[in-house]
Formats: structure tokens, C-alpha cells, sequence
């Protein structure tokens, strides 16, 4: 654990600073500060997070322009995250002890990302906010991301999988969102309607799942 501590301080503090810096020294006019909407007190990422974060706003000569983007749960195949292991334990018929799962995330499929990215980029000039919320408009339960995922395997593999899930075995993290953000830094609008993006999300597990099994 200390290990792996380490290796997220050096990474999202020391590692992003040397980025910064060097931006600054080939007079890049913009940065693009890959942040979390997580609370700092969740866990070392964010707080790790958090500190580059105030590093730069702690910058008084600053030359470079900080554009803050805010990410929450992103998920896609081997992202050796959440849904990849959630995903290979269930097809591993682990049980699997969980929150109660109440907690609001802005579930975003990767490729959904890059093309914020890629849009955020070529439209940087255009850009007057300097925190922007990337994602989905939509807020889900992880239950409710955690339900679809087990039905989509069960269509699969027909292994009953919500028979491994443990639900308020774990104690709830201090300082986890259960309330929704206000999505007015948000200004990639895709979906339009719910329903459409947990259409959307459904299909988006299923291709996914087709790699793993």
C-alpha cells in the first residue's frame, strides 16, 4: 500500500508539475489539468488530485492559462479500475462485498472522453470557463450501474451474478457524494435525455463484455 502511494504522489504531483513547468517553458498558451470531482478526504488519488491542483492555483506568474477538467468514473475494458475488476470477479463467481452503493458518479464510457478531448481542443479558444465538467448530463447510482452490468452478463453466461454481491458488507466512505452536482459546468451536451444515455450505456457494456468473455 505504501508502494502504491508513493507511485500515485509521484505521478499526479511531482510527474504533473514537471509537465506544468515545461509547458510553461515552451510557451504553451493553455493547460489542461486532468482533475476529480471526488471529494479530497475520499482517498489518496484525489487528494494527490487536489494538491496539484492547488499547486497551480498557487502560481502567481502564471503565463500559461489552467483549464481545469473536472472527471469523475470513467470505464472501459483492462482500465484496471472499477468496472474491470468488478467485471472479471463476477466472471470469477467471487463474492463480492460492496457499500450499501448509494453514492451519485458521472459514469462516462472512455471513448465518450476522448471525444471530449478532442472537441475541448480544437475549441479551446472558445473556451470562457476555466473549470469544466467532463462526462455525461446524467447522474447514476453506482447500484443502479452495478444492476446493469450483472443483467448484461447474466444475458451472456445465464450465471445469476446479483448472487455474489455482498451489499453493505463494506462501511460507506466519509465524505462520498450522495447529492447530485450542479452540472452547469458541464458543456458537452450528447445525450439530451436519460433514457438515451442508459440505452446508450447498456450497449457500450456490452461491447466491452464481449471482450472479456
Amino acid at each position: 500500500e505504501k508502494t502504491n502511494e508513493e507511485e500515485i504522489y509521484k505521478v499526479n504531483y511531482l510527474y504533473s508539475i514537471k509537465v506544468y513547468e515545461f509547458s510553461k517553458k515552451i510557451n504553451s498558451k493553455y493547460f489542461l489539468n486532468i482533475c476529480t470531482t471526488l471529494n479530497p478526504s475520499i482517498n489518496y488519488y484525489a487528494y494527490t488530485k487536489n494538491l496539484f491542483k492547488e499547486y497551480l492555483k498557487s502560481d502567481k506568474q502564471k503565463k500559461i492559462r489552467v483549464v481545469n477538467c473536472k472527471l469523475d468514473m470513467i470505464f472501459g475494458y483492462n482500465d484496471k479500475r472499477f468496472f474491470h475488476n468488478f467485471v472479471n470477479q463476477l466472471l470469477n463467481k467471487e463474492k463480492i462485498k460492496l457499500t450499501n452503493c448509494n453514492q451519485l458518479r458521472n459514469i462516462t464510457y472512455v471513448d465518450d472522453i476522448l471525444e471530449q478531448f478532442l472537441i475541448l481542443i480544437k475549441n479551446i479558444h472558445l473556451i470562457k470557463k476555466n473549470n469544466i465538467k467532463m462526462g455525461v448530463e446524467f447522474e447514476i447510482r453506482m447500484k443502479t450501474f452495478i444492476f446493469i452490468i450483472c443483467k448484461e452478463i447474466n444475458k451472456k453466461l445465464e450465471n445469476n451474478p446479483l448472487s455474489k454481491l455482498d451489499f453493505g458488507a463494506l462501511p460507506e466512505r466519509k465524505d462520498e457524494r450522495i447529492f447530485k452536482m450542479f452540472s452547469s459546468e458541464n458543456i458537452f451536451n450528447k445525450y439530451k435525455k436519460k433514457q438515451l444515455y442508459l440505452k446508450k450505456l447498456k450497449e457500450f457494456i456490452q461491447f466491452e463484455l464481449d471482450k472479456f468473455v
